[in-house]
């Protein structure tokens, strides 16, 4: 851990792996400016407060050296914007992230920053935030994460996860925002491919229980054709075929095969294999 003068003469204990920045002393300064660290804000928005100090109080040379080499080694973009949704600043990684320089980035709008889908969820937290701002109910306390799309230089799309807080001047009065936004393009694609895998498992699940209900029934159902069959060959024994009635039992022994046929069927989708039962002489087969 390293240790460094604040603004206010305390010393400010930081230990620093690039991807968690956690504050291990005094913070009264950064909570001052941005609000009670959580675990989730304090990654590496104290690097972005800390260049800002840097800037206005002048700290030496080897200060600043260590923490601009922080900030330009993030995976992660460390970013403030205006109220007018325009970047004030944004750390090295959302050069590489996105394809356009620093400068092209603090000058486009948010139309060309953001797809439709996106830009429509945007305006509506700056919407948001203004009604609080003009409440008075901005609080450094209040965060937002946010999942959006930016556009690439290339024209290909880019997934961020936001965390989102307002950012105060030295007064107190709310003048933008301060977040870290993470790339989650590689997360979201294996989160879609996990709901596909889940649907097709759930699918499967549906068409087993359809499979032992059809199952159930055609059994049931096949038994009692069964005895239909055998009283209509019955009958038709006792008939002459030029008997009327006759004609009328062989339609019932016809109608009920048919059904067996279907039936058989069902049993086979229930067993998700082909049932072809066959006439088959016992003499022969035990011979």
């Amino acid at each position: 851990a390293d240790s460094h003068r604040s603004v206010e003469g305390k010393d400010v204990f930081l230990e620093v792996p690039l991807n968690d920045v956690p504050i291990v002393g005094d913070n009264s300064y950064w909570n001052s400016r941005l609000g009670d660290l959580g675990s989730n804000m304090g990654i590496m928005l104290i690097i972005t407060s800390t260049l800002f100090a840097i800037a206005e109080t002048g700290m030496g040379r080897l200060a600043q050296d260590r923490y601009r080499l922080l900030a330009e080694n993030l995976l992660d973009i460390v970013w403030t914007m205006d109220f007018d949704m325009k970047f004030t600043y944004l750390s090295p990684s959302a050069a590489k992230l996105r394809g356009f320089t620093i400068d092209e980035m603090l000058e486009e709008t948010l139309e060309e920053r953001h797809p439709p889908a996106s830009l429509e969820k945007v305006r509506h937290y700056l919407e948001g935030s203004l009604k609080l701002v003009a409440e008075g109910k901005a609080t450094p306390k209040l965060s937002k994460t946010e999942e959006y799309e930016s556009i690439c230089k290339d024209g290909s799309i880019v997934w961020f996860e936001a965390r989102s807080r307002f950012l105060f001047d030295d007064n107190g009065t709310p003048i933008g925002f301060v977040g870290v936004s993470s790339d989650i393009t590689e997360r979201r694609e294996a989160r879609k491919e996990q709901e596909h895998l889940q649907a097709q498992l759930n699918h499967a699940q549906k068409m087993d229980s359809v499979g032992r209900l059809a199952g159930g029934v055609a059994h049931d159902f096949n038994n009692m054709l069964g005895v239909i069959l055998g009283h209509a060959e019955m009958a038709l024994l006792k008939t002459k075929p030029e008997d009327s009635l006759s004609e009328h039992i062989t339609e019932i022994y016809k109608a009920a095969e048919r059904s067996a046929d279907l039936t058989r069927q069902l049993l086979g989708f229930a067993r998700k294999q082909t049932v072809m039962p066959q006439a088959m002489d016992l003499n022969e087969t035990l011979d």
